[in-house]
Formats: structure tokens, C-alpha cells, sequence
């Protein structure tokens, strides 16, 4: 999913490249901390065609969408065969659920500003602009 997710922000990564590319690694390395949150979609066959995900990071990661130690950093991603039939939405409120649960006052991402779709389901859910990184709109969903 991290690669659909990648895709669709217009960069091209191949698994073999996730390994030498930490920016992105870092999303997926070592899953299952347990301060890890995660949701993942299924078709009618079983198979994933959807996920989101959220992780904790500390400042020295040097991501933009960090905003502090407390506040997870969103990913999530559909296959392009199902994109345009509300997965995307599903999946964003059930990990916000389950962040609230867990007690994060906050959910962070970084989206594409070429990316309308998921700018315009981010900001129906709630989500608002923190800052811009580069062609980034950092966004935060407050959830307290």
C-alpha cells in the first residue's frame, strides 16, 4: 500500500526501492510498535485494496509533517481499480476512530497540492491546513 500510496502522489517506487529510500521506508519499517495504528481493506477474493496507517515519529526523523511527539503521521493509499468509490473516506474515519480510542489528540499528513481527490477528502473530514512544505500541504484533523 505504501507504493499505491506513493503512486499516487506521482512518485514512482518499486518495492525493491523502499529499503534505500528512508523518506518513504520509514512509514513501514519495523510495523508493530505499539504505539502503530492501522486499517486495511479487503476485496470479495481477500485481497488488500486499500489500508491506512499511522505512526509516531520524533522530530529528529526530519519529516514536514511533523507537528510534535504525540501527533501520529497519516499514510494512506487505495488501489488505483478502486479509487473513486468512497474506500479512501472508510478507511480515513475508521483510523481516526482508532486514534481516538488510543488516546492522539491529532493526526498529521502531508498531501500533494496537485492532489484535489484526497484534498478535497481531507478537508470534507474535517482535516485543516498547518503549513505547506514545498508543493505539501500539511494537514491536521484534531480528534479531542
Amino acid at each position: 500500500m505504501l507504493i499505491e500510496a506513493a503512486h499516487a502522489s506521482g512518485d514512482i517506487l518499486s518495492i525493491d526501492d523502499l529499503p534505500d529510500t528512508p523518506g518513504s521506508y520509514r512509514y513501514v519499517a519495523e510495523w508493530g510498535k505499539p504505539s502503530d495504528l492501522g486499517v486495511i481493506a479487503h476485496d470479495e477474493h481477500g485481497m488488500p485494496v486499500g489500508a491506512a496507517w499511522a505512526r509516531l515519529f520524533d522530530r529528529s526523523i526530519g519529516s514536514p509533517a511533523f507537528i510534535d511527539d504525540h501527533t501520529p503521521e497519516l499514510t494512506i493509499a487505495t488501489t488505483a481499480h478502486v479509487r473513486g468509490r468512497g474506500l479512501g473516506t472508510a478507511l480515513l474515519r475508521q483510523l481516526q476512530d482508532l486514534a481516538r480510542r488510543a488516546g492522539r489528540p491529532a493526526l498529521a499528513l502531508g498531501v500533494h497540492r496537485d492532489n484535489q481527490p484526497a484534498q478535497r477528502l481531507y478537508r470534507n473530514e474535517g482535516w485543516t491546513t498547518h503549513t505547506t512544505a514545498g508543493e505539501y500541504n500539511i494537514l491536521v484533523r484534531y480528534l479531542q
